[in-house]
């Protein structure tokens, strides 16, 4: 039945497919250099931000996190994952790809840390149950 289904599929996209094979190709506009020049002062400027806060970065991590993830500060949950929800946004405009690791690795270490193994209401800094967040208000669960 399901050969018989990608068949009519095919067959009934047939007629578009060729008819697209018929039509002219569109010329795209070629756009070349002339002359080469060194980056521009925001890109030199930019690199050597990414470079000094690579450097915090790695300052910070080595003396406040534990090896897994877990941080060396206790405070309610939420504000632990504030202090590497940013990571991978630092990453993708040009960060070192180790900062997306840790917020990963932290990421894991405070929601295994912050997991009891029962609910307590009471427990406000582990509020979470099965890794996710417990009596807690719209916006601090929605912003994790």
């Amino acid at each position: 039945m399901k050969i018989y289904s990608l068949f009519l599929f095919v067959w009934f996209l047939m007629p578009w497919t060729t008819e697209a094979q018929d039509s002219p190709m569109i010329e795209m506009p070629a756009i070349r250099a002339t002359k080469i020049q060194g980056p521009p002062d925001w890109a030199i400027m930019q690199q050597r931000l990414i470079a000094a806060m690579e450097e915090a970065g790695d300052f910070y991590w080595d003396r406040f996190t534990y090896p897994g993830g877990s941080t060396i500060s206790e405070g309610p949950y939420d504000d632990l994952y504030e202090m590497f929800y940013n990571w991978p946004d630092f990453y993708i405009v040009g960060g070192a790809k180790r900062f997306y690791e840790r917020a990963v690795s932290a990421y894991n270490g405070i929601t295994r840390t912050n997991t009891p193994h029962a609910p307590d209401p009471g427990d406000y800094f582990h509020r979470l149950y099965k890794e996710f967040p417990t009596q807690d208000d719209f916006f601090t669960s929605a912003k994790e």
